[in-house]
């Protein structure tokens, strides 16, 4: 769902923003309403899509139940077993397209940074770990992923390889996926009333560098901030990061 390409922020850095499962990118999009609006004037958010039909969340549907159709980044039981091949090609077929047709209607920025909740989070962790490790199988010049945000994101890390149709689970080297640790920056987003934040701190500890991991706790539950005093303190922490892996300067 890119954005309007007459709009200000078509040469601006790109985010890549990432749905929970069972909702997709307009519901998402609309979620990160007060997110979007503080961040625009300083990056462009772009809202893929997940690649698997799903059936909607609970807290979906009391809301959103006209937004259908409803999709997910991870294939939903009671489907058939998908390889997990299958489910990386798909993956990042699904991101590379919603880059490409950004990229089509007049944006130019580079993809700076990735945004995600819930399921949408283990994926942008995925993706940054993927970017450590070698890349994502785009152009570097138009794709250098510096730093993630991760709202009531959960581990495991989804092993997505090096690239389309490359191996999975193991870094160049051969380490296993569940060996290595999250050295780009991370910023985590956690709602202290959340049922599942002892799963987010999880995702924190133990995928990612403590050195370059940065909190922000706030009192809410399974969802996006949308009160501007919490939302604030996120678009705090991630001009702050941003600032310091140089994808903004210090005066912007």
């Amino acid at each position: 769902m890119p954005a309007n390409p007459t709009d200000e922020t078509r040469h601006r850095p790109r985010i890549l923003c990432l749905h929970g499962g069972g909702t997709n990118a307009r519901i998402f999009r609309a979620q990160c309403r007060v997110l979007h609006g503080l961040l625009s004037p300083h990056f462009r958010l772009c809202f893929a899509e997940g690649p698997f039909p799903c059936t909607p969340g609970t807290d979906v549907v009391s809301v959103y139940r006209d937004f259908g159709a409803f999709k997910s980044w991870i294939p939903q039981p009671p489907d058939p077993i998908v390889p997990p091949e299958i489910i990386a090609d798909r993956i990042l077929g699904a991101l590379h397209r919603t880059m490409e047709e950004d990229d089509r209607s007049g944006a130019d920025g580079k993809w700076l940074a990735v945004l995600g909740f819930s399921q949408g989070a283990r994926l942008a962790a995925s993706l940054l770990l993927q970017h450590q490790l070698g890349g994502t199988g785009r152009d570097e010049d138009e794709v250098d992923f510096r730093f993630a945000v991760l709202i009531a994101g959960r581990g495991p890390i989804i092993p997505l390889g090096l690239g389309l149709g490359l191996g999975l689970g193991a870094d160049p080297t051969g380490t296993s996926i569940a060996a290595l640790s999250l050295s780009l920056p991370t910023i985590h987003i956690h709602g202290l009333q959340d049922p599942g934040l002892t799963y987010h701190r999880e995702l924190l500890e133990r995928y990612c560098d403590p050195q370059t991991a940065e909190v922000v706790e706030w009192q809410g539950d399974h969802r996006v901030p949308i009160k501007l005093k919490d939302a604030r303190r996120v678009v705090d922490a991630v001009l702050r990061v941003a600032r310091q892996t140089g994808c903004l300067s210090w005066d912007a």
